[in-house]
């Protein structure tokens, strides 16, 4: 006679993933969007529009397969920091989240493969909420003309901050039939209510983000834990016993029975886990605290709004010039996007390295070091961003001051006729900006001219040589700030010519002093560039 498996431990965890920034995580689909058709462009030149998951149906949400997959990376990357010695390895994550098994594997077997214990739905925007996705335009700038491609303009879909999506996961045990050492699912449990809280805890390189355009600010949010439960073979006695009219997870007997199991299951697990607030930063990474501070008024103009004034007007339901609003977050704040902020360091840097390397001056091509260098930092085709900006915390209060503009008739050079307008820009705002320069599997020599770059870029930002936003030929945007401090990874941190960088007097102040940022700039940045801008293989120039 053949005895059936003994029932295993069905876990239930339900919360809410609140969204802090912008967030798009796209379906690779676009549609046309009469809303962006230019005064300038005839019926068939409508724009198309890259758009977010459940915008056919209005139903936004988050994938499974998306949350599943960050929350897998963040465990194997982040968690054998906070876990017990030695609990997570390879077979762990195979029997957590499956796996395929090939011939090469077992030579002579077939490709079963075993399926994951984690079960993760589709996050749906909460009931309560009706969102209406955000259009972003996105611009790049040519490096020869300090101008916009006009080539290279695109629109996408996002969500906005606040909005909220419902969390369920559910975590199997299945029979072990085959004899297989299982993970206890209060394990799983465990592991995965920490990854959770890597959305909104620890240091900000390691934490978890969503979709795309993540080094730029972009799906950060918060979770919200509901509550857990523990379906064992006591939970599943006592729903039985109360009549079993109800299915498991909505049976009122069974959820407090279940709780209770959960919380006693935890309580005795979590008892060896590290908080994930004392995770230590990323061994390879370089995260450098800015204060940016405009030093003039600042306008990030908002098209939505702009659009949406334009319409008004055209139905005579407002009148006077058009104002063209800067952007604004929920609590009225100056929004900087970090596209912006990022694309200016971008075009300050193909400045300094067409500075530092003449290279060919009708094209403007780099040599193959130095257009490394520019890789390396910001990216390319096929290759992600190794600098990536944080959330950006506005510093002052919001104040604004309205600007009225008129255009000038070419030929008359007087007032063009119906072309009065105004701006409402924000005066001298502020942020600090944490920006994480992840140098993780570069070699020792483009690791050092990778930095460099960035500090150089840094240098004439806070010298006040940047401009940010619209209006930059008017004067509008001028930067400022300083660097509030500098923090290293443990492993640059043990190389040559890093433990420099981390210099402080023991009591708290800015390693980043201005001086030894002077000191680092002619001494190390300067070399270790020209060193690498003529070749990839070039070694590191330690500072005199």
């Amino acid at each position: 006679m053949t005895t059936k498996p003994a029932f295993g431990p069905r876990w239930l965890i339900t919360g809410r993933l609140r969204l802090t920034s912008e967030l798009h995580l796209g379906t690779g689909e676009s549609r046309p969007d009469d809303a962006l058709r230019g005064p300038r462009m005839t019926e068939d030149e409508t724009p198309d529009i890259a758009l977010v998951a459940g915008s056919d149906t209005g139903h936004h949400y988050i994938p499974g397969t998306s949350l599943k997959g960050a929350l897998r990376a963040w465990i194997n990357r982040h968690l054998a920091q906070l876990a017990p010695d030695g609990l997570i390895t390879d077979d762990w994550q195979k029997d957590v989240f499956g796996h395929v098994t090939t011939r090469s594997d077992r030579p002579g077997a077939e490709d079963d493969g075993l399926g994951g214990r984690v079960i993760i739905g589709d996050a749906e925007v909460s009931a309560t909420q009706t969102i209406q996705p955000a259009r972003e335009a996105r611009i790049a700038i040519d490096p020869r003309t300090r101008t916009v491609d006009g080539r290279r303009l695109f629109h996408q879909q996002t969500l906005p901050p606040g909005t909220v999506f419902n969390i369920r996961v559910v975590i199997e045990t299945p029979p072990a039939e085959d004899g297989r050492q299982l993970v206890p699912s209060a394990e799983i449990a465990q592991a995965l209510l920490t990854a959770f809280a890597g959305f909104d805890t620890g240091p900000e390189e390691t934490r978890i983000r969503l979709g795309a355009d993540k080094g730029m600010g972009k799906g950060a949010a918060v979770f919200e834990l509901g509550e857990v439960r523990c379906y064992d073979a006591e939970v599943v006695r006592a729903w039985i016993a109360a009549g079993a009219t109800e299915s498991w997870d909505r049976s009122d007997v069974a959820a407090t029975a279940a709780r209770r199991s959960a919380a006693a299951q935890l309580d005795h697990e979590a008892a060896s886990w590290v908080p994930v607030s004392d995770l230590a930063t990323t061994p390879w990474s370089v995260i450098i605290d800015l204060d940016l501070q405009v030093t003039t008024r600042l306008m990030a103009t908002d098209p939505e709004a702009t659009r949406l004034q334009a319409e008004r007007r055209a139905q005579g339901e407002e009148e006077g010039p058009l104002t063209r609003e800067t952007r604004r977050d929920p609590e009225g704040r100056p929004v900087l996007p970090a596209t912006s902020l990022k694309g200016a360091l971008r075009a300050r840097a193909m400045r300094i390295l067409t500075t530092l390397f003449a290279g060919d001056h009708t094209s403007h091509r780099l040599p193959d070091g130095a257009a490394q260098v520019a890789e390396d930092v910001f990216g390319s085709t096929g290759q992600r961003s190794r600098l990536r900006i944080g959330p950006m915390r506005p510093t002052a209060e919001p104040v604004f001051a309205i600007q009225e503009f008129i255009a000038l008739d070419r030929f008359s050079g007087g007032g063009a006729t119906g072309r009065k307008f105004r701006s409402r820009a924000a005066e001298a705002p502020g942020w600090d900006v944490p920006l994480i320069l992840d140098l993780e599997g570069l070699t020792p020599a483009r690791r050092n001219a990778a930095f460099a770059l960035v500090v150089l870029v840094l240098k004439d930002l806070i010298d006040g040589d940047m401009s940010v936003g619209h209006g930059t030929a008017h004067g509008y945007g001028r930067t400022g700030g300083s660097l509030r401090g500098l923090r290293i990874g443990g492993s640059l941190a043990a190389e040559d010519g890093w433990q420099d960088l981390a210099l402080t007097d023991g009591a708290g102040r800015d390693p980043f002093a201005a001086e030894m940022f002077r000191l680092f700039v002619t001494r190390q940045a300067l070399p270790a560039l020209r060193a690498s801008g003529g070749d990839r293989s070039a070694p590191v120039v330690k500072g005199a």
